[in-house]
């Protein structure tokens, strides 16, 4: 299913994290909770300028482990906590719509938040209940289900005739 702003087939997913060549996926069958994004508009990001402006001033993050033991894990609050992009500060420098957008979701009661790539999107990482309040509050945002929810189990009509 395409979400609005992306292309069909390229939307994002909380399940898969990068760093460096190195890609880790998340245990499946883990709780997962929904993701509000912002797209601000009014300019893109090519990755050629991202990484020439990271090239400035090299700098990594932190290690990715805690990320990949939250998720590991399905503790929606470390993982929230753990979000990184080495691209955001150099791209925020420069778009400070993006640390807005972060500081939006964060004033707001999202798990945590973080630019997408080589931006402009930010992504929040938030519960089920409360994604549509922080999406709602912040201009521009929509929500995301990263994994789908599990469907609700099935229930019988509780009348005789059988028809559901």
């Amino acid at each position: 299913m395409a979400s609005p702003g992306w292309p069909p087939g390229s939307a994002p997913t909380s399940r898969r994290w990068s760093s460096g060549s190195r890609r880790t996926s998340a245990v499946e069958g883990k709780s997962w909770s929904r993701c509000s994004c912002r797209r601000p508009h009014g300019f893109g990001v090519s990755s050629a300028d991202a990484y020439a402006w990271w090239d400035e001033r090299a700098a990594t993050g932190p290690d990715p482990g805690a990320l990949i033991a939250a998720a590991e894990a399905g503790n929606d609050e470390l993982l929230g906590s753990a979000l990184y992009n080495d691209l955001q500060g150099p791209v925020a420098a420069r778009h400070p719509e993006i640390a807005e957008a972060v500081a939006a979701f964060a004033d707001v009661g999202a798990r945590g938040a973080v630019m997408s790539g080589s931006g402009p999107t930010v992504v929040a990482l938030c519960s089920f209940a409360s994604a549509q309040d922080v999406a709602d509050a912040v201009p521009g945002s929509f929500v995301v289900d990263a994994p789908p929810r599990p469907p609700t189990p099935a229930t019988i009509d509780p009348d005789p005739s059988g028809v559901v």
